[in-house]
């Protein structure tokens, strides 16, 4: 059974470089589940070839981040967008912050051992995977961050799902409607609409491209650009 842990250093409150390339490369529109479901289903209707059978496959995963600071706010959130692109099951999701020295501190040690342990089992049950790490605030995708709109509406920035924070028990908890999770970013139902939505700005993009106004813009703009190259040596 696939399983990976990404053990890496916080760089400017989020993951390094390397793992935006591997985001990109590895988890982009490509390997997307919902993209993957829809190509799947036109594969069916048209007898041609559809996506590799593997990619629907259940997947494990788990994250630990590594700071030598308190400046690791983003880690997490970076980490879990990673993942909800192709679904795979989080199982951990660890930030240690001020750890420079880890392979001294026996608690984190331990805690990273029981990391192992964790994804190690879900690997062999993933169909009874689960989330084991901190519950965070989003109930759904367990994210600690989220954007906040000129509204007064909590948007969580890993799964999408729109809702308030409100103060209760001396702490913020985040309230939203359940039908909320049918439009979240880590379930098929929400990957759908979002596949809807780009059909329909793409369809109108393709449609825009037609028209005398948008050929004249076009135009316009390339016009305006004078494009220079360096003398050659």
């Amino acid at each position: 059974m696939f399983q990976v842990v990404g053990a890496m250093p916080i760089f400017e409150k989020g993951v390094p470089a390397v793992m935006h390339i591997v985001q990109d490369r590895l988890f982009g529109p490509a390997h997307d589940t919902g993209v993957n479901r829809i190509a799947e289903k036109i594969s069916a209707q048209t007898g041609k070839a559809g996506p590799d059978k593997r990619k629907f496959d259940k997947k494990a995963t788990s994250f630990i981040a590594i700071g030598g600071s308190d400046w690791s706010t983003k880690v997490s959130c970076d980490f879990n967008l990673a993942a909800m692109s192709p679904m795979w099951t989080v199982i951990d999701d660890a930030v240690f912050q001020w750890s420079k020295s880890i392979i001294l501190d026996d608690a984190a040690v331990a805690k990273c051992h029981q990391i192992g342990i964790n994804i190690a089992r879900a690997a062999a049950d993933i169909e009874n995977a689960k989330y084991l790490g901190d519950p965070g605030v989003c109930a759904n995708c367990h994210s600690r961050n989220f954007f906040l709109d000129s509204a007064g509406k909590a948007i969580c920035e890993v799964c999408g799902i729109v809702g308030e924070l409100k103060p209760a028990n001396g702490k913020l908890e985040f309230v939203f409607p359940p039908e909320q999770y049918e439009h979240a970013h880590n379930t098929l139902p929400g990957k759908f609409k979002h596949m809807d939505d780009m059909y329909r700005i793409e369809t109108q993009l393709a449609a825009d491209k037609k028209t005398p106004e948008f050929k004249a813009r076009v135009e316009q703009y390339r016009a305006f650009i004078s494009p220079s190259k360096p003398a050659k040596q």
